[in-house]
């Protein structure tokens, strides 16, 4: 049987940008933005998956505004983290009953979840917009 590696990373790597750089990597935003990037191999025994997550504050908020604005990407961070865990958990199980595990097309759907995620915890009233979300073109594994 094919088996997984994938670790799931405990926090993100935090980096102190300008506004510009912050914009570039976020689609817009100038406080704050967290993402997390996939590669895997998975024509290999084991499969395997690297995850790496980044949250991305822009330097020159004020530090009461910093603190808020941390607080609020590491619940964003929070969300993805269990999304990850479902992803491994799934993977497993797609390997253990021995079928494809669908490693893009999960990469997909993670996406996805995450929006949907992010967005709901936006309009719990904390002031920050929503993005559109997409379905992938494919049925979810």
């Amino acid at each position: 049987m094919t088996t997984l590696t994938m670790a799931i990373p405990s926090a993100a790597t935090m980096k102190y940008v300008s506004a510009e750089d912050l914009k570039k990597v976020s689609g817009g935003n100038t406080k704050g933005y967290t993402s997390c990037e996939f590669e895997w191999k998975d024509s290999n025994d084991p499969i395997v998956v690297t995850v790496k997550c980044t949250t991305f504050i822009n330097k020159t908020l004020a530090s009461k505004q910093k603190q808020d604005v941390e607080a609020h990407e590491r619940h964003h961070f929070d969300d993805y983290r269990d999304l990850l865990v479902k992803m491994k958990k799934d993977i497993e199980g797609a390997l253990k009953a021995g079928k494809d595990p669908q490693i893009a097309t999960r990469v997909d759907w993670f996406k996805y979840d995450r929006c949907v995620r992010s967005n709901a915890f936006h309009r719990e009233g904390d002031g920050y917009g929503t993005e559109m979300c997409f379905k992938p073109d494919s049925d979810r594994p």
